[in-house]
């Protein structure tokens, strides 16, 4: 007979209980490997959307000089590339809409889900990171436009 048994405060469901705690604790580190996973996707999502959204509008910009000078220049160098970057930018809204709602992923984050702070913070850092290499004396020679 076990000797646990003799014993008045002896829980029977103790190891049951025990386990499903292990359990429950591996599949929340599973879930939060999952959702960094998720969030940097969503960071690249978001970073590529508003990166080939701005080129559309720039290439817009750039050859607005141009696009009346024939049907296939107003197609190709500003009609179609202004699409694409309004679509993209509505893409851009539209998911970060969708990640500020905590329920979109398993992470909270002051109050707002996980991905989308993940995601607009690493955005945040590429453009400090980009207006820090602008003004660095060695970085400096890149962004200047030469003759």
């Amino acid at each position: 007979m076990d000797s646990n048994r003799k014993d008045p405060n002896w829980d029977p469901f103790a190891r049951e209980r025990e386990k499903q705690l292990n359990q429950a604790a591996a599949r929340k580190k599973r879930s939060q490997r999952r959702t960094v996973v998720v969030g940097l996707g969503v960071t690249a999502l978001l970073a590529g959307t508003i990166n080939y959204a701005l080129t559309g509008f720039a290439c817009c910009w750039f050859f607005r000089g141009t696009l009346r000078e024939s049907p296939r220049n107003l197609w190709f160098r500003g009609i179609l590339p202004l699409a694409g970057a309004l679509l993209l930018t509505a893409a851009f809204f539209i998911s970060a809409v969708q990640m500020w709602d905590p329920a979109y992923g398993d992470t909270r984050i002051f109050g707002v889900g996980g991905a989308f702070v993940s995601g607009v913070a690493l955005l945040a850092l590429g453009v400090v990171l980009a207006l820090v290499c602008r003004f660095l004396p060695a970085t400096r020679g890149y962004f200047q436009v030469k003759p």
